[in-house]
């Protein structure tokens, strides 16, 4: 594809320049960066400051999302398409940017997420489905064929972290001060769970829902807010209910409706009803914290304690 000022979008194919329909709506923008075409034949066109441009019936106009607001906001220098489809973008400020096809974000590399700045001067894919990316510091592989991401300065993260779990697009971790997540919008920066200030252990998944094990009890996270699924129990020789400091989540594999928690005395039952996760039973009589839990069959539930 090639720009002819006064004239917009043609095809250079062989010696013949042949115009594009509906082309001639970029005369008058800013300089061509590159044309990329999705599926059913739309061309995305990326321009330096007037950002990305959808060319679909002949007819061109902005292409109306958050990829082009970020374009026009902070300028574009190259793009190019992966081979799954997708879009990456080289921009000014914000550094390698990986969108849909719906022009929606999905990925962004730039400091502290492998990129040793955040001004890309070009990228291009190799035959392996790598991007690269240039900069002032010279050239960097991004081996997004691979299921990795590495988090070079993790930033948000002041405690060890207990526990990892992808769920939504988005990467969780469970730390002394409770429960924190990373995506695409913002990349090795992590942003606490609201409403969850207290140590975590583990999580799990189950029934579509992200649960996790905490000092004060098991936790729904899936929701706006945390909503604590545990329920108070009583002790042998001690007044009034507690609730069971949870470590261990098991979520059935014989029964995708049960879930178990161990605790640090322990195991507290959950079933899942009417679109929510439900506390049913406790064993308190083991006295014991639980540190594993295993189906060894269906029916057989098998729970390592952490002295016994």
């Amino acid at each position: 594809y090639i720009n002819i000022t006064g004239r917009g979008l043609y095809t250079l194919e062989g010696a013949q320049v042949r115009p594009v329909p509906g082309g001639e709506g970029l005369v008058g923008k800013s300089g061509l960066i590159g044309v990329l075409e999705l599926p059913g034949g739309t061309l995305i066109i990326a321009t330096e400051r007037d950002g990305l441009l959808a060319l679909r019936g002949g007819a061109m106009e902005e292409w109306a999302n958050e990829a082009q607001a970020l374009a026009k906001s902070n300028g574009l220098y190259k793009t190019t398409q992966l081979r799954d489809g997708r879009l990456a973008l080289a921009t000014f400020s914000q550094g390698v940017v990986v969108l849909d096809g719906n022009g929606a974000i999905r990925e962004r590399y730039a400091r502290g997420s492998g990129l040793p700045n955040a001004e890309m001067f070009s990228v291009f894919t190799d035959r392996q489905g790598g991007l690269w990316a240039s900069h002032n510091s010279g050239l960097t592989r991004l081996a997004l064929e691979l299921p990795l991401r590495s988090f070079a300065e993790v930033g948000g993260l002041e405690s060890k972290i207990n526990t990892l779990r992808l769920f939504n697009g988005r990467l969780y971790a469970t730390t002394r001060q409770g429960v924190f997540y990373t995506d695409g919008a913002a990349p090795g920066r992590f942003t606490p769970v609201a409403g969850l200030a207290t140590e975590c252990w583990d999580m799990a998944v189950a029934q579509g829902r992200l649960l996790v094990a905490t000092n004060d009890g098991v936790f729904d996270i899936s929701g706006a807010r945390p909503e604590r699924i545990s329920r108070g129990y009583a002790l042998e020789g001690q007044e009034g209910e507690v609730v069971g400091v949870a470590r261990v989540l098991h979520a059935s594999q014989a029964n995708p409706a049960r879930l178990y928690a161990g605790l640090t005395e322990g195991i507290e039952i959950f079933d899942f009803e009417d679109g929510k996760w439900k506390s049913r039973a406790n064993i308190p009589q083991l006295r014991e914290e639980i540190s594993s839990l295993l189906e060894a069959e269906p029916g057989q539930l098998l729970a390592g304690t952490r002295y016994e």
